[in-house]
């Protein structure tokens, strides 16, 4: 039996790709995995996320994925794909 992990890893709960800058996306993701070069964002909302936030400042290159649970998102530039959690 697969249980979800599995699943999630193998990206059988489906996926987003995103590449409009400022308007939020929301949804249930348990990923996001940065296309292009210089990707950031204007703001991350995710459950039980310590410390500072993940803001415009933050770049991150291409293949670097964030991951956790996931609720909303605003690309301030670049492109992702966001997988959704299984449910």
């Amino acid at each position: 039996m697969t249980n979800d992990i599995e699943k999630q890893s193998a990206g059988r709960g489906g996926a987003t790709f995103v590449n409009s800058t400022g308007s939020p996306v929301n949804g249930e993701y348990c990923a996001i995995q940065c296309i292009s070069n210089d990707t950031n964002f204007s703001s991350i909302t995710m459950d039980a996320l310590d410390g500072d936030t993940i803001g415009s400042s933050d770049n991150f290159p291409a293949g670097f994925t964030i991951l956790g649970s996931i609720k909303s998102f605003t690309l301030n530039s670049g492109s992702v794909i966001a997988y959704k959690a299984v449910s």
